[in-house]
């Protein structure tokens, strides 16, 4: 069976949509990695996005996330809390889209 006109339009604008929240994402991961300014402005953006265009809300720092124990968790509360703190933000962040679901 062929689909209508409308449905195969909406099944490519969903698809453009999804490409381009890939590409997002990844153009996010990438910044974060090479700027030099602190990760809150791009987890802001992805969040901020995420909510509004209704997109499910990636894992930014997955491979930091998986890194992190309680020994890295007390060594980065006696040198700095930055990372922590921003850790913290992401999980909130989560925490509030799931409440919203």
């Amino acid at each position: 069976m062929f689909k209508s006109v409308p449905d195969q339009r909406r099944l490519v604008t969903e698809r453009l949509w999804q490409s381009w929240w890939r590409e997002f994402v990844a153009s996010s991961r990438l910044q974060d990695k090479q700027s030099d300014y602190p990760p809150a402005i791009e987890t802001y953006l992805v969040a901020l996005m995420s909510r509004r265009l209704g997109f499910d809300l990636p894992l930014l720092s997955r491979n930091q996330d998986s890194a992190s124990g309680e020994l890295r968790e007390t060594l980065e509360l006696l040198m700095g809390v930055e990372d922590l703190r921003y850790q913290i933000m992401r999980e909130t962040i989560e925490q509030g889209r799931a409440r919203e679901s």
